[in-house]
């Protein structure tokens, strides 16, 4: 047997439908809750906040994550909370370690602009 209810406002042309169980019949509810934003996810896709590598080798897939997790954060997350992506400490020994990558670069030319002769 079935019941008709109005669902929502009464200018609803659509009722709701709601069936009445046997006794021996077993119901099974789930709930589902989303969230709009864009591009359709809600979870990143790395796990977040980002970590040094344990081995402190920086790798192709460690540069990846971090671009995927900034991509994800810039169209999921404000500005403010960059923080809790990319902690401090992570900043620092990045920024430290391609600072010594690039001092070891022989293809990098050092330019003193304090030089007289750098003056035209």
């Amino acid at each position: 047997m079935s019941d008709s209810l109005p669902s929502g406002p009464p200018s609803d042309p659509k009722p709701a439908t709601f069936a009445t169980n046997s006794p021996d019949e077993t119901v099974t509810t789930s709930t589902t809750t989303t969230t709009s934003t864009p591009e359709g996810s809600s979870s990143p896709p790395v796990q977040i906040p980002l970590s040094w590598p344990p081995d402190s080798s920086l790798t192709l897939d460690w540069i990846q994550n971090l671009i995927s997790a900034f991509d994800w954060s810039s169209k999921n997350l404000p500005p403010s909370e960059l923080p809790s992506v990319l902690p401090v400490s992570v900043f620092d020994t990045l920024v430290l370690t391609a600072s010594k990558i690039l001092h070891k670069e022989p293809n990098c030319v050092r330019i003193d602009d304090c030089n007289e002769n750098s003056k035209g």
